[in-house]
């Protein structure tokens, strides 16, 4: 790949939190990723060998929220290397679009790492440098809330909201148990409201208290919440979770942890190619971070992405 052009989009913080709650990381599939050397040295490395076969490499950090989006977009061609949590992967597709001729190449650093988890991706700078080269890579479904992409997931109901809650500077000192912290913190006051929508052409109104919207099958880092999903079959897997108190959701997660194959009477599943949420007032989130309130229809985009495995 003489002379491929790689732009490096890397978030500051990335690869450097602590594993202060190793068994709530584990409760909550979360695969936890820390560089061994400072993440300036990495991407220097990494430059050094990229430029050792040919590459032509910009570094591109990112300095605030939506930065990557806008640095993404302006990319013309070759691969972009995105180095950080799920977050900076969303910005990244997001000022790519659908079906864009530039490919992703993924560096899971962050704190979920769901898209890291699903392709089985590391941050081995050989297996990366290697497969930029050859070229190795996957065409990978989008999902779309309105005129926003996701790669991994959606939420409506309770999850999005504490994805609203969430800080940068909480999610840095706490890691994985911010979200423990914040649901704990969030509970007494939340209000319920029921997620009305429909699927694809019918007409059923569904009913539920929380709604997840897979495009991989885990959720959350390292929960395996739809078996048999993939990334590149043109459909979602969605769950339905018909119940408000904390003691029946984790129940449910213990049961996904332990692989319990009977599901409780709270929780249904179902595939579709669209869905719309009729709620104007329901919290959204995509790829853990949040995006608003209003009426949703989710599309999936066939095929919409390269991405490079490694």
């Amino acid at each position: 790949m003489s002379s491929a052009r790689v732009t490096i989009i890397y978030n500051p913080n990335a690869g450097s939190r602590k594993n202060r709650f190793p068994l709530v990381s584990w409760f909550l599939g979360v695969s936890h990723r820390k560089l061994s050397a400072s993440l300036l040295d990495y991407v220097n490395e990494l430059t050094y060998e990229l430029e050792k076969i040919g590459c032509l490499v910009r570094i591109k950090p990112t300095k605030h929220a939506g930065h990557a989006r806008l640095i993404a977009a302006s990319v013309e061609d070759g691969v972009i290397v995105g180095i950080g949590g799920d977050g900076t992967l969303n910005e990244i597709v997001n000022g790519l679009g659908a079906h864009s001729k530039i490919s992703l190449c993924p560096v899971p650093l962050g704190t979920a790492n769901v898209l890291g988890v699903e392709l089985q991706l590391g941050h081995s700078i050989p297996s990366i440098v290697n497969s930029i080269n050859s070229g190795k890579k996957v065409l990978m479904d989008l999902g779309s809330v309105n005129a926003e992409y996701f790669l991994t997931m959606a939420s409506v109901g309770l999850d999005a909201y504490i994805t609203k809650k969430m800080t940068t500077d909480l999610k840095s000192k706490f890691g994985a148990f911010s979200y423990i912290f914040l649901a704990l913190k969030t509970l007494p006051k939340y209000t319920f409201k029921r997620v009305f929508f429909q699927t694809d052409d019918d007409e059923t109104i569904h009913e539920t208290y929380y709604l997840i919207v897979g495009n991989t099958s885990f959720y959350g880092g390292g929960l395996k919440m739809f078996e048999g999903a993939r990334i590149d079959d043109g459909y979602f897997d969605i769950c339905m979770v018909k119940s408000k108190r904390l003691f029946d959701m984790i129940i449910f997660i213990l049961g996904i942890k332990l692989k319990i194959n009977k599901l409780p009477d709270f929780i249904e599943y179902k595939r579709c190619k669209s869905l719309t949420v009729l709620n104007d007032d329901s919290h959204v989130q995509i790829d853990g971070d949040y995006l608003g309130t209003s009426k949703s229809v989710m599309t999936v985009k066939e095929q919409a992405v390269s991405v490079i495995t490694h």
